[in-house]
């Protein structure tokens, strides 16, 4: 959801795909994480979003 919400897919006709914006993960659930590593990538292409992409996130310690 946060991909089509920067833009990466058209939500009505005639909407324009931005090919530039994207998540790449680099961890999948289950993952060892140590501190420091990169989760993921978000790439936010070349519009400013409407929304903070960071608060798409919550990190939790099990």
């Amino acid at each position: 959801m946060l991909s089509a919400s920067l833009g990466s897919q058209c939500e009505k006709e005639g909407d324009i795909i931005d090919y530039n914006v994207g998540v790449v993960l680099h961890k999948n659930i289950g993952d060892l994480v140590n501190e420091g590593d990169a989760l993921c990538t978000v790439y936010l292409g070349t519009k400013e979003p409407s929304f903070n992409p960071l608060d798409c996130f919550k990190i939790e310690t099990f």
